[in-house]
C-alpha cells in the first residue's frame, strides 16, 4: 500500500514527576532495608509490606490516570509493516493487538495496545474524524474489527445487598459446618469449618478480582466472565446508556443495557478515578457501532437466500448454487455480487441471512469477495456468528458450518419467541 503520513498527531508521554512521586513508598522500602542492614535491627522492616503495597497502588493509579501528560509533536508514517514516529518504528502491524478512540477533557486520543507490552501507546489526534481515519488505516475501524476491552468483574453488577451478603456467606458456612460437627468431633469440626471459611473467602475474592472481557462489534456487545457468555445483540437492545453507579460508598462507571423486554443489565467498566480511559473508549466504540448498525441496509431482497422447507445441508447446497449462478433461468435472476457483499456486511440483517450471503459470495471464488467476508467476520462480536462467517470461506468446513447454521437458526426462533 501507499505510505500514509500525518503531521498533526502528537505522541503522549506519561508525566515522570507523578510516576516518581508514586514510587516514593518503594524508595522508603529500600531505605528500611538499608537501615536494617546497618543497625542489625530486624524490627525496622516491619512496615515493608505496607509501604510495598502503597507503592504498587500509587504507581498503578499514576499509570491509569496519566495526569498532566507531556505531548511530543512529530511526523507519523504508516506503511505495510509498521507505524513510524520521526522515522523510528513506533509499533509494527504484527504486534498491534487493538486500537481504539476515546475523548478526555476535550482532547481526542487513539490508544494502541501492543502484544507483550503492559502499557498502551497513546496518540493525540485533532478530531474524532481524524482518529477514525487512523483506526481505519490501521485496520481497526468499527467495520473492520470488533474492539476488545476489559471490564470490571460482574460481581459489581449485582444489587448492593447481594454484594454485602456474599462476603458474609463463607463465615456463615464455616460457622454452620463447625457447629454441625462439633458434638461428634470437635477438632474435626474446627478444621472443616476453617477450610470452608478459607475456600469461601478465596472464591468471593476471586470473583471480585477476575475481570470481564467485552467485545463491541457492529452487531452488538458481547461479554464473558468466568467462562460464561453474556450476549447483547443490538437487534434486542432498546437503549445503551453510560452511567455512574454508587454502591457501598464507591462509584462505578459502566453501561446500562435495556433489552426489548425492559430488563436492565449493568455492565461495569471500573471504579471512578481509575477507569475513565477505558470507560470513554468503550463508550465511543459503542456509539460508532450503533451508528454503523442503524445505517444497515434496509429492504434488500433475500428471498434467494431463504431456507424454506429445505434441510440445513440442502440449504447450503442451494446457497452455493446462488453464488455460482446455477439457479438462474427465465424466471430467476442472478443475485448481484454487490448485493451479497452488502448483506454480509449488514449488522442489522439476520445472522443466518448474513452467513447465507457469505456462502453464496465465497462460492464465486473471487479472492476479494472472500477477503470481504473475513473482514465482516472480524468486525463481528458474536462468537458463533463470527465463526460461521469464517467457516463460510473454508470449503472443507462444511459439516461444522451446517451445525452452526442450525444453531443460529434456533437462536433466531428463540429471539422471536
Amino acid at each position: 500500500m501507499t505510505a500514509l503520513k500525518w503531521q498533526r498527531l502528537r505522541r503522549v508521554r506519561r508525566n515522570r514527576r507523578w510516576l516518581a512521586l508514586a514510587a516514593v513508598p518503594w524508595l522508603l522500602v529500600l531505605l528500611q532495608f538499608a537501615a536494617a542492614a546497618a543497625t542489625g535491627v530486624g524490627a525496622v522492616l516491619a512496615p515493608v509490606g505496607h509501604f510495598s503495597l502503597f507503592g504498587a497502588i500509587a504507581v498503578i493509579y499514576a499509570l491509569q490516570r496519566n495526569k498532566n501528560p507531556s505531548f511530543e509533536a512529530g511526523a507519523f508514517r504508516l506503511d505495510d509493516e509498521a507505524l513510524f514516529w520521526n522515522e523510528a518504528p513506533l509499533c509494527t502491524r504484527q504486534e498491534l493487538q487493538d486500537a481504539t478512540l476515546f475523548e478526555r477533557e476535550g482532547h481526542w486520543f487513539v490508544r494502541l495496545k501492543r502484544r507483550g507490552k503492559l502499557l498502551a501507546q497513546l496518540l493525540e489526534v485533532p478530531s474524532a474524524e481524524e482518529g477514525q481515519e487512523l483506526l481505519q488505516a490501521l485496520g481497526f475501524g468499527v467495520k473492520q474489527r470488533a474492539a476488545e476491552f476489559r471490564g470490571r468483574s460482574r460481581y459489581f453488577s449485582l444489587p448492593a445487598w447481594q454484594q454485602v451478603l456474599l462476603p458474609v456467606l463463607p463465615m456463615m458456612g464455616g460457622a454452620l459446618t463447625g457447629a454441625a460437627l462439633y458434638p461428634v468431633a470437635s477438632s474435626l469440626a474446627v478444621a472443616l469449618g476453617a477450610v470452608v471459611l478459607v475456600l469461601g473467602v478465596i472464591g468471593v475474592l476471586g470473583s471480585m478480582l477476575v475481570p470481564s472481557k467485552i467485545l463491541v462489534g457492529v452487531d452488538g456487545i458481547f461479554s464473558s466472565w468466568l467462562g460464561r457468555p453474556y450476549n447483547f445483540p443490538f437487534a434486542e437492545l432498546k437503549n445503551v446508556a453510560s452511567v455512574e453507579r454508587r454502591v457501598l460508598n464507591k462509584s462505578y462507571l459502566g453501561f446500562e443495557l435495556t433489552d426489548k423486554y425492559d430488563r436492565v443489565t449493568f455492565l461495569p467498566i471500573g471504579q471512578k478515578g481509575w477507569a475513565e480511559e477505558e470507560f470513554q473508549a468503550v463508550g465511543e466504540r459503542v456509539r460508532e457501532a450503533l451508528e454503523a448498525y442503524r445505517s444497515g441496509i434496509v429492504g434488500l431482497s433475500t428471498d434467494a437466500l431463504a431456507r424454506g422447507n429445505r434441510t440445513t445441508s440442502d440449504w447450503l447446497v442451494s446457497l452455493k448454487r446462488v453464488g455460482a449462478m446455477a439457479n438462474v433461468d427465465a424466471r430467476t435472476s442472478a443475485v448481484p455480487t454487490e448485493e451479497l457483499t452488502r448483506i454480509v456486511s449488514d449488522p442489522s440483517a439476520r445472522p443466518t441471512t448474513r452467513v447465507g450471503a457469505a456462502v453464496a459470495l465465497t462460492a464465486r471464488g473471487q479472492a476479494e469477495d472472500i477477503e470481504g467476508v473475513r473482514i465482516a467476520a472480524a468486525a463481528t462480536a458474536s462468537t458463533k456468528l463470527r465463526i460461521a462467517l469464517q467457516k463460510a470461506t473454508e470449503a472443507e468446513e462444511e459439516a461444522e458450518l451446517t451445525e452452526l447454521m442450525a444453531e443460529l437458526e434456533q437462536e433466531e426462533r428463540r429471539s422471536k419467541g
